[in-house]
Order: structure tokens, then sequence, then C-alpha cells
């Protein structure tokens, strides 16, 4: 009667097991993706910038930092949200698989037989 408590029990816990790792595996792609996408703004604006320089008669070196500079706002700004992302999904990593030890150590504990 306990096997059959244990069962349902283990297959519902798998299954939760496997949402959580792959909401955690998914959050985690999402700060790859955000990453990614900073690194593309970034590199988009610099050739914008890099163009407009070469069409000026006179290039300043101020007038290039301050374009520099206004294109590192979104880089910057998606270098933090990346960062965020995947120190949540490091987070939540963490807590699931200790959540499952200790769900593990409560499945391993020897069945004292009740009299």
């Amino acid at each position: 009667m306990a096997q059959e408590r244990e069962a349902p029990l283990e297959s519902n816990f798998q299954s939760f097991w496997e949402n959580c790792y792959s909401t955690i595996r998914s959050i985690r792609n999402f700060s790859h993706l955000t990453f990614l996408l900073a690194a593309l703004v970034l590199s988009w604006d610099a050739t914008n910038i890099l163009a407009g320089v070469s069409a000026e008669k006179v290039a300043s070196v101020p007038y290039v930092a301050a374009r520099l500079a206004d294109a590192l706002v979104p880089f910057a700004t998606g270098i933090i949200f990346s960062s965020a992302q995947f120190s949540c999904a490091m987070f939540l990593e963490g807590l699931v698989r200790r959540r499952r030890l200790v769900l593990d150590r409560i499945a391993i504990k020897p069945q004292v037989p009740v009299v």
C-alpha cells in the first residue's frame, strides 16, 4: 500500500522538477538573448556613428565621443537586464536543486513498518 502512494508522488515530483528546470533554463536563455541583442544594438549604432563620421568633412573627437556615449546607453541597459536575468536563473536553479535534495532525502528514509 505504501508503494502505491509513493509512485504518484514520485511522478508528480518528477514532472514538477522538469517544469521548474525548464522555466529556469528559459530564463537563462533569455539572459543570453538579451546580451546578444545589446551587442547587436551597440554594433548597429557604432556602424551608424562611423558612417556619419566618414561623411563629415571634419571629424572631431568630442563629436565622436558624444555619439559613442549615446550608443553605449542601450548596451549598458541590456547588460544590466542580462545580468539580472542570469542572476535570477542561478538563484532559482540553486533553490530548485536544494529542494530536490531535501525531497530525495525524504524519499530515501527507511520505511518503518506500522505495527
